[in-house]
């Protein structure tokens, strides 16, 4: 199989190899937008596949692969492509309040009685 940049659109062609993968997903990491076109594909290595579930890029098709026009392609139409790392990352930390237990002086969850000696927790029966 071929990996090609063309016309703006990264081209696949044939049966793929595992070799594949990795000149995908450079060219994917170059330039996320960029659309894949599998009309040429004849068979996608697993290793291709998971490049292209994980990245999410815009599908040119239906691929001449039945298999991969009936199976691949609907999971990469499924849900929204995820965000970038990157942006994952700028993201602040939400606060959220910590449930503290009092071990041996009660207890702070409704319902929940206090720690017995062996430090268990007894709940009312």
């Amino acid at each position: 199989m071929s990996v090609a940049l063309e016309d703006g659109a990264i081209r696949l062609r044939g049966a793929s190899a595992v070799e594949d993968a990795e000149a995908l997903l450079a060219l994917l990491q170059a330039e996320p937008r960029r659309p894949v076109d599998l009309r040429a594909a004849e068979g996608l290595h697993a290793s291709v596949v998971q490049v292209l579930l994980a990245l999410r890029p815009e599908v040119l098709g239906p691929a001449a692969d039945p298999f991969v026009t009936r199976w691949l392609l609907p999971l990469l139409a499924g849900p929204p492509r995820p965000e970038p790392i990157d942006a994952i990352r700028q993201r602040r930390p939400v606060n959220v309040p910590a449930v503290r237990l009092r071990h041996g002086r009660g207890a702070d969850l409704p319902g929940m009685s206090a720690c017995g000696r062996d430090g268990a927790m007894t709940w009312p029966r």
